[in-house]
């Protein structure tokens, strides 16, 4: 007779079929897996690094008898190559600038606000998406999303967009204002610098969180007794190299290893159109007016198309079976970045001096509550 606690007493008898089964063991080759090997030796290096260095800088401080709290841009300028890798090592000086909250003059203090803001909306969102590969009753859950109250969750997809405006409004915002200090004609080796500048400091943080991810996800798969999302296992063997190239977000998002990734590759590939355009703008500013219209126009068209063409709205199973066409791919999100770049010229150009009338401010903020109820809400009724 079956135990009347057993959680599957109410499938006996039934004509059922295991899909798939977990022991919730470590595989034996856990620890003998190369990548494992290689996170264990990377975190140790890491560690005695970082103890090593903070230890030296505290010591040099001591000596020097430096303020702890302040961090001295014009000593920080004389420092030599040893010097500049111990700081960056050092958990008391990184900790110190990291913590660090004055603004300076030429920051935009706005920026900050919307990433907090829209970072807690994006993870409110991954962590119900990412939580259906887990849910048993999906069907249920699908019908709950549909109540109004769940719908600024469905609508966080959105989100995303807040932090490639701010890329493109920095990128453009910081180019015209050098170029108003110093107007040059860039070419194509300023581009490349600014790529690989680019590359360079994306790819080691990058890259070592994405070994980190694979061991943790490898970790998961055997010891968790949920189901995740994606097969980090099969996806990040075979196709680890799309993450290392920043191209990752051309390919099926069922293929994708760490399907998050997406984004930096997007960034990327927006940041290099973006600089180029400018390059060309340097030289021959009509054409390459007429080049940022075009990509605008033409991508803006183009994803509204396919969204009326594939019926899209803000509900996951539809927002899942789109992600291949309206979610990953670079001219989804080229607009809005154009968007930024607009923003930071039109900032630039009046050198951040607009005066408006109250009444017309409080008029683009009616504006821009009533936008974003009408993406969040009317979009599902």
């Amino acid at each position: 007779m079956a135990d009347a606690n057993f959680p599957g007493r109410n499938l006996l008898g039934k004509n059922t079929t295991v899909l798939r089964s977990k022991s919730l063991q470590l595989r034996d080759t856990f620890y003998q897996n190369p990548l494992v090997i290689a996170a264990m030796v990377l975190l140790a290096i890491m560690v005695c690094l970082s103890v090593a260095c903070s230890t030296y800088n505290l010591l040099m401080d001591i000596i020097h008898n430096r303020d702890d709290c302040q961090i001295n841009k014009d000593t920080t300028k004389r420092l030599n190559v040893f010097e500049k890798f111990i700081k960056c090592f050092s958990l008391h000086h990184n900790t110190v600038i990291v913590f660090n909250h004055d603004l300076r003059k030429s920051a935009v203090p706005v920026i900050h606000g919307l990433r907090a803001l829209t970072m807690f909306w994006i993870i409110t969102g991954h962590i119900f998406f990412y939580a259906l590969a887990s849910t048993k009753n999906f069907q249920r859950v699908l019908t709950y999303m549909k109540e109004w109250f769940m719908q600024p969750f469905n609508a966080a997809v959105s989100g995303v967009d807040t932090y490639l405006v701010i890329s493109g409004f920095l990128l453009s915002y910081l180019y015209f204002e050098s170029h108003m200090r110093k107007p040059k004609k860039d070419g194509i080796v300023d581009f490349i610098k600014s790529v690989c500048n680019r590359i360079l400091r994306i790819a080691p943080p990058y890259y070592t969180i994405i070994l980190f991810s694979i061991i943790i996800g490898l970790y998961l798969e055997d010891k968790s007794q949920f189901q995740l999302l994606e097969n980090i296992e099969e996806n990040c063997t075979k196709y680890w190299w799309r993450n290392v190239l920043f191209i990752n977000n051309f390919f099926p998002f069922s293929e994708l290893c760490l399907t998050w990734s997406w984004y930096l590759s997007v960034d990327l590939q927006c940041f290099a159109i973006t600089t180029l355009c400018l390059i060309i703008w340097s030289r021959w500013q009509r054409l390459a007016t007429a080049i940022f219209i075009v990509i605008f126009l033409a991508a803006t068209f183009f994803n509204t198309y396919l969204g009326y063409a594939i019926g899209f709205d803000f509900m996951y199973d539809v927002e899942f079976n789109s992600i291949d066409f309206l979610y990953t791919p670079v001219w989804s999100r080229i607009p809005v970045y154009f968007c930024g770049v607009l923003a930071g010229w039109f900032l630039s150009t009046f050198n951040r001096k607009l005066y408006l009338k109250r009444s017309i401010i409080r008029g683009f903020w009616l504006l821009t509550t009533c936008t974003m109820i009408l993406l969040i809400f009317w979009a599902n009724g």
